[in-house]
C-alpha cells in the first residue's frame, strides 16, 4: 500500500510538472490544481504538500520569479497598467504580505517600467484610441479614461494622456461650431 501512495505522489509530482511546463504558475495556483487531482487519487494533504516542497527545492515554483515574469509579459505583450496586474497577481495568490509577492512586484515595476508607463499607455490605446479622436471632446475624454482604467493605468498616467490623446483637428472643429 506505501509503494502505492509513492506512486501516486510521483505521479502526481508528474502532473505538476505539466502544468509548470504549459505556463509558470504561483504556489497558490499550484496548490489549488494539485488538491482538485488528489482528491482522484484519494491523497493527503500532506503528501500534496510534500510535492510543493520537492518542485520548490528543485526551483520549479518561485514566486518571484513567476511576478516578474508576469509583469514583462502583461506589461509589455498584453499591454496592461501595473493596478491590474497587480490585481491578478493577488487572484493568482500572491500577497502583499511576502518577499516574493506585491511589495516586490511593484517595486520590480518601478525599477523597469515606471519610466515608459505613459508610453506603454499610449501604445496600448493603439487601435481604438484613434477610434476615440472621432468622437466630440467630452465622449473621447470619457471613453479613453474608461479604456486605459479598465486596463489597469494608474489616474495620474490616464489624466495626462486622456488631455494628450483628445485634442485631434475633428474635436477642435467640433468645439469651434
Amino acid at each position: 500500500m506505501k509503494n502505492d501512495k509513492n506512486d501516486l505522489e510521483q505521479e502526481l509530482f508528474h502532473y505538476a510538472l505539466r502544468l509548470l511546463a504549459i505556463r509558470g504558475r504561483s504556489k497558490k495556483e499550484l496548490l489549488e490544481l494539485l488538491i482538485t487531482k488528489a482528491r482522484k487519487f484519494h491523497l493527503s494533504y500532506e503528501q500534496i504538500v510534500s510535492v510543493i516542497d520537492r518542485l520548490e527545492s528543485l526551483r520549479y515554483i518561485d514566486d518571484r520569479k513567476f511576478a516578474e515574469t508576469y509583469v514583462s509579459f502583461s506589461v509589455c505583450v498584453k499591454k496592461r497598467g501595473i493596478e491590474r496586474v497587480i490585481r491578478e497577481l493577488r487572484e493568482r495568490g500572491l500577497s502583499d504580505d511576502d518577499d516574493d509577492g506585491i511589495d516586490h512586484t511593484r517595486k520590480y515595476f518601478q525599477d523597469c517600467y515606471a519610466e515608459d508607463e505613459i508610453a506603454f499607455a499610449r501604445h496600448a490605446l493603439g487601435k481604438r484610441g484613434n477610434q476615440y479622436r472621432l468622437l466630440p471632446i467630452d465622449k473621447c475624454r470619457k471613453k479613453v479614461y474608461g479604456f486605459l482604467l479598465r486596463r489597469g493605468f494608474s489616474s495620474h498616467v490616464i489624466s495626462s494622456l486622456v488631455d494628450e490623446w483628445c485634442k485631434t483637428p475633428y474635436n477642435k472643429r467640433d468645439k469651434s461650431s
